[in-house]
């Protein structure tokens, strides 16, 4: 096996990713390469060939599968594939914020991303408001205020089939306690909603966790949270639940 820089081997990976799926399969002879590939057994042969010396590919009986290494080359190749087509994807987004904003690339693995037209302004938010419709938990963070989510959350927390994480930064805690007190109070009230204000400044995007099959299961605040209510407010109305500092609050 030859030694390989980590650029030399994404190249080739780039190159000769196609013969490596076809053996993901299981051993392959290569007439059947040159086959699934329309090439010619030459070309085939170099490839094989690379391949081989790089650890990805062994023959025997004739026949040329795929090793460990090449496996797990393979996957990794293909999940960065991914992150780089979802993060192309979502330029459009990411332009609008700081170059040196911390951003996890993880995030736009396999996405779909969605943008407000001028004929469809609204088209985020009904996209959003779909994801409620069919979650069972949802975890998010929220940079700001948008009246229509604040309804949906409301409606979804009173039909009692989904329970809401909701961290915000002070801003946006102080808007809803403030403005949307009504609703934020009957989204609480009904138990399935809990709002957490962070102790710290956490990123500058809105982000939101939906899990549609159960597997997160139902959240509980952590024990430091607390209900507080500020002076003149009545018990029950405006009340938030506050964590200083949050556990696992974004940093």
């Amino acid at each position: 096996m030859e030694s390989r820089d980590a650029e030399e081997v994404v190249e080739m990976l780039a190159r000769r990713s196609e013969i490596l799926r076809t053996a993901r399969d299981g051993p392959r002879p290569k007439r059947a390469l040159v086959e699934d590939h329309d090439v010619s057994r030459s070309t085939v042969d170099r490839a094989v060939r690379e391949l081989e010396s790089a650890g990805f590919l062994e023959r025997r009986d004739g026949d040329v599968s795929l090793t460990l290494s090449g496996r797990l080359a393979l996957d990794g190749y293909e999940e960065l594939v991914d992150a780089l087509t979802g993060l192309n994807e979502a330029e459009p987004i990411l332009e609008t914020l700081p170059a040196d904003t911390s951003f996890c690339v993880e995030l736009l693995r396999g996405a779909t991303v969605v943008e407000s037209e001028p004929h469809a302004p609204h088209r985020p938010v009904s996209v959003l408001d779909d994801i409620l419709q069919q979650s069972t938990t949802v975890l998010s963070y929220s940079t700001m205020v948008v009246p229509e989510l604040v309804e949906r959350y409301r409606d979804v927390a009173l039909g009692g089939d989904c329970s809401l994480e909701v961290v915000a930064n002070p801003p946006v805690v102080d808007t809803l306690v403030t403005d949307y007190a009504e609703p934020l109070d009957e989204a609480i009230q009904s138990g399935n909603v809990e709002l957490y204000e962070t102790a710290n400044e956490g990123p500058r995007y809105s982000f939101l966790v939906a899990d549609r099959g159960g597997r997160l299961g139902r959240r509980h605040p952590p024990r430091r949270a607390r209900h507080h209510r500020r002076p003149g407010e009545r018990p029950g109305r405006g009340g938030r639940v506050v964590a200083r500092p949050l556990r696992g609050a974004p940093k």
